[in-house]
């Protein structure tokens, strides 16, 4: 485990994650996005990530895409949120982030809860 990700990790997702605790404890949600420019973090598969100080998770898979629609098109969107389709994901994405953040690339990671 690569504990100094861990703290890292914790604090920068502390308040996104907040409300879908509930769904990351049942295992709905299990995949979350990470811009290219965010990714000095770092994860890898097998580290360990700790939402809101509350779940722990292991990593089980990172993959990379040019853009957020090419993540769209292929991950299951469900598992990023549920209650968002893959076009209000798109909308959303594109709102917060500016094309050339989107531009540098975008990853998935996957977790299952420990």
């Amino acid at each position: 485990m690569r504990t100094d990700n861990v703290v890292a990790i914790t604090h920068l997702w502390q308040a996104t994650y907040m409300n879908e605790l509930p769904l990351i404890k049942c295992g709905l949600v299990d995949r979350w996005m990470i811009l290219s420019s965010e990714y000095h973090l770092q994860v890898l598969p097998d580290d360990y990530v700790e939402f809101s100080g509350r779940v722990l998770c292991r990593i089980t898979g990172v993959r990379r895409y040019d853009s957020f629609a090419a993540l769209l098109a292929r991950e299951d969107t469900a598992r990023i949120d549920p209650d968002s389709s893959a076009e209000e994901l798109l909308g959303l994405w594109r709102a917060k982030y500016s094309p050339e953040q989107e531009n540098e690339g975008v990853f998935i990671a996957q977790f299952c809860v420990v």
